[in-house]
């Protein structure tokens, strides 16, 4: 009953009350910056691909999380490449995969300047 409060409210105090009384964080927390690493780890394994999309897009998710992410489903490894907090070694990894990342990568702050000139022969703005 209180995890149905926290979607119907979206209220991430009460869903971070929850979290510490019961030990399973909501997958509310997953697009709060405010959320610690350790929920974000636990959130990234979720069975719902949107929660795992929205831990990606998170810029509070640590860097181990989101390398594991660049290898999920196509909607979460977008979200990874277009997440400032993305690493370079995970753009670099990602830069490999098929050309409608790459676009997604070369335009991430965070990429090297060498992806992008390999990536397209050019800088992308």
């Amino acid at each position: 009953m209180l995890f149905l409060l926290c979607v119907v409210l979206a209220c991430v105090p009460l869903c971070m009350w929850a979290y510490q009384a019961y030990g399973v964080p909501h997958p509310t927390l997953a697009w709060d910056p405010s959320t610690p690493p350790d929920i974000l780890t636990v959130l990234s394994r979720h069975e719902d691909w949107t929660v795992r999309r929205d831990v990606a897009e998170n810029p509070s998710t640590p860097p181990d999380v989101l390398a594991t992410l660049a290898q999920d489903n196509y909607r979460v490894q977008r979200a990874v490449s277009q997440n400032p907090s993305t690493p370079p070694a995970t753009l670099l990894f990602m830069s490999k995969d098929v050309s409608w990342i790459r676009k997604f990568v070369s335009r991430n702050p965070s990429t090297p300047y060498g992806i992008w000139i390999r990536t397209y022969g050019r800088v992308m703005p």
